[in-house]
């Protein structure tokens, strides 16, 4: 059985906490109504009978003996007053005297309403009756104590059971377990929701970012990135690095950055290779940014779109897709590739578009005129960074992955499968690709002091600071 991390599950089962208490509200509501409006209140009255033969002329010896025969008598007893013969009876009586309409309780329904309880090491029995009428209940309880002791008189010629007390009408409900109830019901919803949460983290093979991760892949992972609500935002820039450069997304993206550059400390990174299992991961994302760090660091860098299916470089910078590096690869007859070489608006930043999208992606890549041209481009460049298609059932990462110094793989928090990642760093293995390891991306969870020192930074200035700042370039242009 797979090892939990009940901290990961604690933290896992934050978001279904308005569903618990969903669960909780809805659960104690309907059984307080329940209880309050529906439920049948019933009320219960007891009698007490006590087993005697009257008889107090006895040796010590004898009186034990009896003693011990009336406590047998006591179990047999207890099955005798609900018999048919007694209860029949007492229904009977009850109907002649007026007490109870024909047919109004049968032998079965007032065999249900009663109750015997044997008080232990004693002669006596507790005969009870619960009815939802408590006078009926009280006239139930005392007419069967009667009329069973009648019965034990006439069948067995014995005189030794006698009412002790008569039953008296209750007061309070006897089934009033509203208290109870909503007890029960919250603890239903909470574990109910609680057991729900442990099966889908359970059996949720997503990649989820946790200290064991590394443990669990098997891979180190050389960055960890956090969740940026304002890039999410429809129509905003995904170049994150250069438009909120102290965001935490942005240190994240240095500190990625740094991860790699001593990966490769000793051979030094030339060429990078950024992929992910599935599309959608953002691996076009961390690219990008990627490329603008290392372009902001002083480096000349090179990002070149090798997704010849989907790739979308030019619409991150703005830039138009005409020939991009498919044409390259396939124009054999071009002596010279700077045409394909856009500029940006990123001083230190080049990049080539994906460019037409070929019937053939993983052929093109894997020709030799396209590891050429990848070492010419090395030549020029500090860095050359490529931004791969994803490798879940398409080889054309694996088959980019050779002109490349390092390839390193994008997840998703919560989203990419483990399964799926697994088998992608195998293929990559296989192939003896450098393989730098995995880039979490996306990570939602908070409480991390690494992330709260950075979105510390993140925030906006306040309005009093803003005019502060204002004040004082006043001051300063006065002077």
């Amino acid at each position: 059985m797979e090892e939990i991390d009940l901290k990961e599950f604690l933290k896992y089962l934050r978001k279904y906490i308005w569903m618990m208490l969903v669960a909780v509200v809805v659960f104690v509501g309907a059984t307080a109504f329940y209880d309050c409006n529906i439920k049948t209140k019933l009320f219960k009255s007891t009698t007490t009978v006590v087993l005697n033969n009257g008889n107090s002329a006895k040796t010590a010896q004898e009186d034990l003996t009896t003693v011990n025969l009336n406590q047998k008598l006591v179990t047999t007893y207890s099955e005798l007053v609900k018999n048919r013969t007694v209860l029949q009876r007492t229904i009977d009586r009850l109907v002649s005297k007026g007490e109870l309409a024909e047919g109004e309780l049968t032998y079965e329904e007032l065999r249900s309403k009663i109750s015997i309880k044997n008080v232990d090491d004693t002669e006596i029995l507790m005969i009870s009756v619960e009815d939802a009428n408590a006078e009926r209940a009280t006239l139930l309880a005392n007419r069967i104590a009667h009329d069973f002791e009648n019965v034990v008189e006439e069948k067995f010629g014995q005189k030794n059971v006698k009412q002790f007390d008569q039953a008296v009408v209750p007061e309070a409900q006897s089934n009033d377990t509203t208290v109870r109830d909503i007890a029960i019901a919250a603890m239903v919803g909470i574990f109910g929701v609680t057991a729900i949460a442990f099966l889908i983290f359970y059996f949720d093979d997503t990649v989820k970012y946790s200290k064991n991760l590394e443990k669990e892949l098997n891979a180190p992972i050389v960055g960890k990135i956090v969740r940026n609500t304002a890039a999410n935002k429809k129509g905003s820039s995904e170049l994150v690095v250069a438009d909120m450069p102290k965001a935490g997304t942005s240190e994240a993206i240095r500190a990625l950055r740094t991860n790699l550059s001593f990966s490769s400390i000793d051979k030094g990174l030339k060429s990078l290779l950024i992929s992910s299992v599935n599309a959608s991961e953002g691996k076009s994302f961390v690219s990008s940014n990627l490329a603008v760090a290392y372009a902001q660091a002083g480096y000349k860098v090179l990002l070149v779109d090798c997704d010849l299916r989907k790739g979308r470089l030019h619409r991150i910078f703005g830039l138009k897709n005409k020939d991009g590096f498919s044409n390259m690869l396939i124009d054999t007859r071009a002596k010279s590739y700077k045409k394909y070489i856009k500029d940006t608006d990123i001083e230190n930043l080049w990049v080539i578009t994906r460019g037409v999208c070929p019937p053939n992606p993983s052929e093109i890549l894997g020709s030799n005129r396209a590891n050429e041209l990848v070492e010419a481009l090395k030549e020029k460049y500090d860095i050359v960074l490529f931004d791969g298609a994803p490798c879940g059932g398409l080889s054309d990462s694996i088959v980019a992955s050779k002109f490349a110094d390092a390839v390193a793989l994008v997840c998703m928090d919560g989203r990419t499968n483990r399964t799926d990642l697994l088998g992608v760093i195998e293929d990559l293995k296989r192939v003896e690709a450098p393989f730098a390891g995995v880039i979490m991306n996306n990570i939602k969870r908070s409480g991390s002091s690494y992330y709260n020192y950075y979105n510390y930074y993140e925030k906006e200035p306040s309005k009093k600071a803003k005019l502060l700042k204002r004040d004082l370039k006043d001051k300063a242009i006065a002077r």
